[in-house]
């Protein structure tokens, strides 16, 4: 499998981004670790942001302006969540996600300063499976479930739910009201008469 991935944060002590790196090694997968959005390969396939409870807004502008496909993977004590794979112009973003999250009553993952290492090694081997569907969509018929859908598991339960995440028309990111486009042309009564 020729594909290139980078994994964004998680450069805490626990260092989350190099274990899933070397696990997509392991798979096939060029795979890198980077720190910093100036760090990423504009040239990689997909992008997992990692915490992405903390930085998933602000790689969304920036995946927006570069045009990264990317995937948010973010992580609370024993919860995960993952997805939905984001692609620039074509599937919701992370606004469109935050914002009809909020609407639906769904509460946000808080970020803790210490996490349950087999809960986290679960959620991140879900976002490793998922990463590996996308870059071999075109030769298996399996899809990412993260495609189109946030995948949430509680990994100390052993429960998950998938939710669809569609586009929000009224995104502030990427929706009509975003594109560049003529503004609507108001009409006049003597313009809708035609003269003899």
């Amino acid at each position: 499998m020729s594909a290139f991935v980078t994994i964004l944060g998680g450069g805490g002590e626990g260092g989350e981004a190099e274990p899933i790196a070397a696990a997509l090694r392991g798979l096939g997968v060029e795979a890198r670790a980077a720190s910093a959005f100036a760090e990423i390969d504009p040239g990689s396939d997909l992008v997992l942001v990692l915490q992405a409870e903390l930085q998933g807004a602000a790689f969304n502008a920036y995946a927006l302006e570069h045009g990264l496909t990317w995937l948010p993977v973010a992580f609370s004590h024993t919860v995960g969540r993952l997805g939905p794979i984001i692609i620039p112009g074509e599937t919701a973003c992370y606004d469109c996600l935050e914002l009809r999250g909020r609407a639906n009553g769904l509460p946000p993952l808080a970020a803790k300063p210490s996490r349950f290492d087999p809960s986290w090694s679960m959620v991140a081997s879900l976002a490793v499976m998922e990463t590996v569907k996308w870059l071999s969509r075109s030769t298996n018929s399996f899809a990412p479930l993260s495609l189109g859908h946030q995948v949430e598991f509680d990994a100390f339960h052993l429960q998950g739910e998938v939710n669809p995440v569609y586009r929000l028309p009224t995104c502030p990111s990427c929706g009509l009201r975003h594109q560049a486009r003529l503004a609507a042309q108001p009409w006049t009564e003597a313009g809708l008469v035609q003269l003899p």
